[in-house]
């Protein structure tokens, strides 16, 4: 009895790893930058003001793109690793949240066999790129998280990283990152059908 109350309370104590509860994936039409603007849209500097980037591979660090934004001129964007060699090149910012509030970004990119997108919350991954992306790799989706089934609601300064890592990784672009009160794509109208996710 002793043993399963300690093994209870180690389960407990520990860090919930959700990638794929608690999210959807919307593709994305032309319509909906109108409807939303995100919270940052990569148009200033790199690192953007309050956010941290960590370079482990200098021709594959997060950087700007004019090509494809999403919103505005420009986006986040990890270039195409053509060389094999390693990369784990982080974006990231520190703020609070609270349960009801959830986090929202625009992504493009496509599954790599040797790499990978994840998106973390504290300790806890939110977003698997290789599990949860759906949608075609020239399709921008709107991505949005739970923030309630996470556990760090109420905390000070909780990082929220994007984090890339691995071998011949493929482009990958990021824009429109927001914490909002409600699911932007509640409306799916707008926008077509979202793809859910809830296991």
């Amino acid at each position: 009895m002793n043993k399963l109350l300690t093994l209870l309370l180690i389960i407990c104590a520990s860090s919930v790893v959700f990638a794929g509860d608690g999210v959807t994936v919307t593709p994305m039409g032309d319509a909906f930058a109108k409807d939303y603007q995100g919270e940052e849209s990569f148009e200033t500097s790199m690192p953007p003001a309050g956010w941290n980037r960590r370079v482990t591979n200098s021709a594959c660090a997060w950087t700007f793109s004019s090509l494809f934004p999403y919103d505005g001129n420009q986006c986040a964007y990890v270039p195409m690793d053509i060389m094999g060699e390693a990369i784990d090149e982080q974006l990231s910012f520190d703020t609070s949240y609270t349960a009801t509030q959830w986090l929202h970004f625009a992504v493009k990119g496509q599954k790599g066999a040797n790499a990978n997108l994840t998106v973390w919350v504290g300790e806890d991954l939110v977003f698997d790129f290789a599990r949860d992306w759906t949608l075609p790799f020239d399709q921008w989706g709107l991505v949005e998280i739970d923030l309630g089934e996470t556990n760090y609601a109420g905390f000070p300064n909780v990082e929220f990283a994007w984090k890339y890592t691995g071998t011949f990784a493929p482009e990958l672009y990021l824009d429109m990152v927001g914490i909002t009160e409600s699911p932007v794509g509640a409306d799916v109208s707008d926008w077509g059908d979202v793809k859910n996710m809830f296991r």
